[in-house]
This record gives structure tokens, C-alpha cells and sequence, in this order.
């Protein structure tokens, strides 16, 4: 009879144990299989979690159940999948292939190597071996850095999907368009292929020429194209127009200046 850690009798012939489960097969290849399983187990829950997670979130928002285009009648959106954007897509995703495999290639030939020249050529020393571990290391790093500019295209289709529901017809500002997700508004540019801001916010308006109303939760700041950066953090109730390169905010009782490159004027 076989017995398992908690005294449970089983017939010799079992492999687990009739009562708890326990596993009498304590093979190499019988105790990867249980891991992968418990392993697999834990991500399928974990996914889970978070995907209720999403959807009690998306529930939970003012929005979720109004149809976002109805949100921003003033713009004419039209879904992402209408839009043509040319993100050279295909080109970034081989990229990523070649820059994943070749160092993991690089990295089996460096242990192979260091192997070698310790069994066949009895290099004993520590000194030797790191210095060829050294020369591998430093040879991934350099093709990783010469290859990542090359994956941006790649990025920025990610941030552009995932910020980017529908997108304006024609551009809002210069090569601006506004996006749409989730009854939020960011902004896209054509020129840069790129997302300058996320879709995170309630309103987003021309101020003047070069800068960009944003309103969220109520409060206002400004977006400077010129500098492609916030120069007003969004906290003021008021901001009225440009004069002598400043800018005045409002804030309750409490009045702010800003030039036009964001420094506050004291």
C-alpha cells in the first residue's frame, strides 16, 4: 500500500492519492508537467482577475454606456478602422522579431563558447571566462541599441490603438487630430505618426495658433504645439488670452502667470 504525506493508504498501483491528490510519480518529467499546469492555473485566474477588473472599471465610468461620437457633436470623428494611418506596422513587428532572436541566438552561442574553452581549452580562470561573457554581454547591448530605434514605429501603433477608438476626418490643428476612446479625447499626430496626447480627457479646443485648450474634471491647462508640451498644468478654472507672451490663469481667489514656454511668473 502506498502512502501519501498525510497517512492516506493507496493501492500500490495508484499514482496519486485517492483522498488529497498527492502525486507518488516524482519523475523529472511528471513534476514540470504539475508545475506548467499550477502555473498555467495562476495566469488563467490572473487574467481573469484583471479582465473583470476592466470591464467593472469601464462600467463604473459616466460614460460607458453613451455612444461616444454622440459626446463631441462639434467633431467629426469617424471610426480607427476608417482612418488610413501609415505606422510602417509590418516593418516594425519583423524588427522586433529579428532584435528578440538574434540576442537569444547570441546568448546560447556565449554559453556554448564559455563551455568550450573551459572543458577543451581548460580555461580555469574566472578572468578568461568573464572576459568572454564580457565581449558577449557587450555585443548584445550594442545590437539592442542599434536595432530599438528602428521598434518606435511599432510603439507608437500600440499607444495609437490602445488611446484611439475613432480619430477627426480632417485636422484640428496644423497636423493635429483630435482621438477618441471611451468617451475620452487625446491628440494625434499625422506628421510624427505619433500619439502627443493620450485619450485621458473631457474637452480639447483651439486656444490660439499655437496652443490647446485641455479640460478634465472640470479644471483647464494649456498645450503648447510649438514646445509639444503642457506649459499650464490643468488646475485652473479660468484662462484668459495671451498678452505680452503670458498667460493668466485662475484658481479660486488665486491668480497665475505663465510666458509661453510654461515658466510661472512670479
Amino acid at each position: 500500500m502506498k502512502k501519501c504525506p498525510n497517512n492516506h493508504d493507496n493501492p500500490d498501483s495508484a499514482k496519486f492519492c485517492r483522498i488529497c491528490g498527492y502525486n507518488f510519480d516524482n519523475s523529472f518529467g511528471s513534476q514540470l508537467k504539475s508545475f506548467l499546469k499550477t502555473l498555467f492555473s495562476f495566469f488563467t485566474q490572473l487574467n481573469n482577475k484583471l479582465m473583470s477588473l476592466r470591464r467593472t472599471t469601464s462600467f463604473s465610468s459616466s460614460h460607458s454606456n453613451i455612444y461616444t461620437p454622440d459626446l463631441f457633436p462639434n467633431i467629426n470623428l469617424c471610426p480607427n478602422s476608417v482612418a488610413e494611418i501609415d505606422f510602417n506596422y509590418k516593418k516594425g513587428l519583423v524588427f522586433m522579431l529579428v532584435m528578440f532572436l538574434i540576442p537569444m541566438i547570441l546568448a546560447c552561442f556565449s554559453s556554448l563558447l564559455v563551455d568550450f574553452l573551459h572543458l577543451k581549452m581548460h580555461w580555469h580562470t574566472d578572468v578568461s571566462i568573464n572576459t568572454v561573457s564580457g565581449v558577449i554581454v557587450f555585443v548584445i547591448v550594442l545590437f539592442v541599441s542599434l536595432f530599438f530605434p528602428l521598434l518606435r514605429p511599432t510603439w507608437n501603433r500600440f499607444v495609437y490603438q490602445s488611446n484611439a477608438d475613432y480619430i477627426e476626418i480632417s485636422a484640428f490643428m496644423q497636423t493635429s487630430y483630435r482621438i477618441a476612446k471611451r468617451g475620452k479625447l487625446g491628440l494625434f499626430d499625422k506628421k510624427q505618426n505619433k500619439v502627443i496626447l493620450r485619450s485621458l480627457y473631457d474637452n480639447i479646443t483651439k486656444f490660439d495658433v499655437d496652443h490647446i485648450l485641455i479640460e478634465k474634471n472640470g479644471k483647464k491647462g494649456l498645450y503648447s504645439l510649438k514646445n509639444t508640451k503642457l506649459i499650464v498644468p490643468i488646475q485652473y478654472e479660468r484662462i484668459d488670452p495671451f498678452k505680452n507672451s503670458v498667460v493668466k490663469c485662475y484658481h479660486e481667489s488665486k491668480e497665475d502667470h505663465y510666458d509661453v514656454n510654461g515658466n510661472f511668473m512670479r
